[in-house]
């Protein structure tokens, strides 16, 4: 192909294919599983100790649209054979994950929303890798198809990088850009709302700005030719337009801040009101018998671990920030002051009984109260955790306070066995109670080694 940087996608997607074919006899496995010899033990509560190593990132993306069954996510810590790459609703996106077309239907399409940027890709084949995110950098490697960005706003100094095989593009301002990648053809960048700085490789290299209303395509010799004059919009403009207008009219945003990932897929599947305990509160439409982080699987993505994905189209920001609470027999989520400076979380759960189950951290769970602290097995700064922490401080001797309705057994999974029951079965009936310091609210700490972040540098 004439895309050098695509063709090692590809190179990277058949070695891993080759080696669990070797290794594994292409062996599916369930999609959550992990190894079994490496299955971990739920740590205790501790106190985690600062690192070297960088900081996990508080802003993530998650897949938040796409045409089931015509995109992957491969990540570096990917083992073939250990679970499926196809791409699923709400699964987070961070540095070093590619989110691959693999359809040949143009017409499929995909959204990964961080909340201040939505990227929305189309046509086949289409890729994009998330190179690096974190709270000051956003680099992304465009690999193939049609890419639509739109940035609600920056934080000062912050730039959104675009690479491609020809050239990048540097964004420095909101606005609404798409890019055109096609292999034989010259990649093509319009610009709708903003401004974009555009540099192109070769031997006739040059860069631009792009200001608003205005295309330019770069040749694979560097040129760079600007066409005064936007094209018109076609379906997939249609589309990204429909999208952002569920953003631009979102109820939910005069609750939360729309540096949220997911705040506007709230609307519609419940109710907000305000309390005079917790203040903004968010009622689900729920079945009856529903409980938190029980509609989901669990899944690895490093450097966090363990990592809820829930199944409700809804179901991003409610499970990786604020509590959950019952307000009235109701099941309420709290998402906690809207100015608030916002840390992404795995989950925010506490975790009951020893491991021995091969797709969850542990036999139980149940979802953290307003006010409870969480604990992490994954290791960063003292500065990160009271960032992530906020309000939520350790309550004394251990103990948490929960509903126990809230409690998820992770009965699904028949490699916990039958102990799970027994374990279980400290926990009182009645609502409130004092849980046994035998509960942790941290994560199992999965010490394999292709999932180790050393491993990577």
């Amino acid at each position: 192909m004439h895309n050098a940087v695509f063709c090692s996608l590809w190179r990277r997607l058949l070695g891993g294919a080759l080696l669990s074919t070797l290794l594994l006899g292409c062996a599916q496995q369930p999609a959550v599983q992990q190894p079994k010899a490496q299955q971990p033990k739920v740590l205790q509560q501790q106190q985690s100790q600062p690192q070297q190593q960088p900081d996990p990132s508080g802003r993530v993306l998650y897949i938040s649209a796409l045409d089931s069954g015509a995109w992957q996510v491969v990540d570096p810590n990917w083992i073939p054979g250990t679970r499926s790459p196809q791409a699923v609703l709400n699964w987070p996106m961070t540095s070093g994950t590619v989110l691959q077309k693999t359809a040949t239907n143009k017409s499929a399409r995909a959204e990964l929303d961080g909340g201040w940027i939505t990227f929305r890709l189309s046509n086949w084949p289409a890729g994009l890798e998330i190179t690096q995110w974190d709270d000051t950098k956003a680099n992304v490697l465009m690999e193939n198809g049609t890419l639509s960005v739109r940035v609600r706003y920056l934080q000062p100094g912050q730039k959104v990088n675009i690479k491609l095989d020809v050239g990048s593009l540097s964004i420095d301002q909101p606005g609404e850009y798409r890019v055109d990648f096609a292999n034989a053809m010259p990649r093509r960048v319009t610009v709708r709302a903003g401004a974009v700085k555009l540099q192109s490789e070769g031997i006739n290299k040059s860069s631009v700005l792009v200001a608003a209303g205005h295309q330019a395509t770069i040749n694979f010799d560097g040129t760079i030719k600007i066409v005064r004059g936007a094209p018109v919009h076609d379906a997939f403009d249609r589309w990204v337009a429909a999208r952002d207008a569920l953003q631009d009219r979102s109820a939910s945003a005069a609750y939360v801040s729309r540096d949220m990932p997911g705040y506007q897929a709230l609307d519609g599947h419940g109710n907000w009101a305000r309390n005079p305990t917790y203040g903004a509160v968010w009622y689900p439409k729920v079945r009856s018998g529903w409980k938190p982080y029980s509609d989901g699987y669990w899944g690895w993505l490093d450097p966090w671990g363990w990592t809820w994905v829930d199944a409700e189209p809804w179901g991003f920001a409610p499970f990786h920030y604020g509590r959950w609470t019952q307000i009235k027999h109701r099941w309420a989520w709290v998402p906690g002051p809207k100015n608030a400076q916002l840390v992404y979380a795995p989950a925010l759960v506490g975790l009951a009984g020893d491991n021995k189950c091969s797709s969850t951290p542990a036999k139980a769970w149940f979802a953290l109260a307003p006010g409870e602290y969480w604990q992490p097995a994954y290791r960063a700064s003292d500065a990160y955790f009271t960032r992530l922490m906020g309000n939520n401080r350790r309550p004394a001797g251990g103990n948490y306070r929960f509903q126990s309705s809230a409690l998820v057994n992770a009965h699904a999974d028949s490699t916990c066995g039958t102990a799970a029951n027994s374990t279980l079965s400290i926990f009182p009936d009645n609502v409130g109670v004092d849980i046994s310091p035998t509960v942790d609210t941290g994560y199992a700490d999965l010490e394999h080694s292709s999932h180790k972040r050393s491993q990577r540098q």
